[in-house]
């Protein structure tokens, strides 16, 4: 058992004497690389032989899923004039794949005005960076790049549909998948598409009866408005016939009250000036009514003054008083 223990502990010391001899010889390895890579440049190569050695070295790391040690060649071999647009795609993808988005969408930006045929390539991938930082807006802009230069490109329209989702693009996104459906019939996510679609189409439904009850309310509210208008302009003509009425009527009263006072003020002013009747029954040139009427009085008015008795026969008795109707006054009974 002692034996075998320490069998155990001499395979576990040469294990991890040689994990770190690779670590070194890694790491030596890639001091190497750099150094050889730099003595080419020193040494006077032709830099179009230089640029080509350290695209292929790039590549041939991005490739094994090592963009940390592939970025250094990348980087000088697109310094090169006539670099190959892999090599940008490849160091732009490097850049994303080690969290350097900006870095990614500067080196895809600068190759999309010559992309050509990678155009599509180019903004999708760009695209991608984009929708990886939140920025869902500049993202959707790069997917329909890529759908502009290549209307089949399936991956930029399933991710432009995700990110017209993300922007509550609701009309876009449904449009998306379902044109997404029709290019990838047999697409293995076609199952969770279709819960979105039916989503979507419910969604869509609610917003346009919401959309259509508040149309009508508007409606509605603008015919009230019309009936409105149409109502007073037919009562302020009549309201100003009644006010142009009133004004006349207050005109008259006003003229009538005038000319009462105006009558008033007159008849004041000739009563003030007519002397009092006491001081012109004073005057003895004057007769009073009585006087007057005695002198105006002629004789045969006198006469016809007489009682009634005197044409008739003073020989005939006098007429025997009115008595009352009472037992009293009846003559006796035989």
């Amino acid at each position: 058992m002692v034996c075998y223990y320490k069998d155990m502990n001499k395979r576990n010391s040469f294990r991890e004497t040689e994990r770190k001899g690779t670590v070194i010889t890694a790491a030596l390895s890639k001091f190497t690389r750099i150094f050889a890579f730099l003595t080419i440049f020193a040494l006077g190569i032709p830099s179009a032989l230089c640029a080509q050695e350290a695209f292929l070295r790039g590549e041939s790391l991005f490739l094994q899923n090592k963009p940390e040690d592939a970025l250094a060649y990348l980087e000088a071999a697109v310094v090169a004039p006539e670099a190959p647009l892999a090599a940008f795609l490849y160091l732009a993808m490097a850049y994303q794949q080690v969290n350097r988005p900006d870095d990614a969408i500067a080196v895809y930006q600068k190759v999309l005005p010559t992309a050509g045929d990678s155009t599509a390539l180019a903004a999708y991938s760009m695209g991608n960076v984009y929708y990886g930082k939140g920025d869902f807006a500049a993202a959707e802009a790069a997917y329909t790049q890529a759908l502009d230069a290549d209307a089949f490109y399936t991956s930029a329209c399933l991710n432009r549909a995700n990110t017209r989702l993300r922007l509550e693009n609701l009309d876009g996104a449904f449009d998306d998948y379902t044109q997404y459906l029709a290019l990838v019939s047999d697409t293995p996510q076609r199952a969770q598409i279709e819960a979105v679609l039916a989503a979507l189409q419910k969604s869509r439904d609610e917003a346009a009866a919401a959309a259509q009850k508040k149309a009508d309310e508007e409606i509605a509210a603008a015919i009230l408005d019309l009936e409105r208008e149409i109502k007073a302009r037919d009562t302020i003509p009549a309201i100003v016939l009644a006010m142009q009425t009133m004004d006349a009527i207050s005109a008259e009263l006003k003229a009538a009250d005038e000319e009462t006072a105006s009558a008033l003020s007159e008849a004041e002013a000739a009563a003030e000036t007519q002397p009092p009747a006491d001081t012109l029954s004073e005057d003895p040139s004057v007769p009073s009514d009585t006087e007057a009427t005695a002198e105006t009085q002629s004789p045969s008015d006198t006469l016809m003054e007489e009682p009634d008795n005197l044409s008739e026969d003073p020989s005939a008795p006098p007429p025997a008083p009115d008595l009352p109707d009472t037992a009293e006054n009846l003559p006796p009974q035989p």
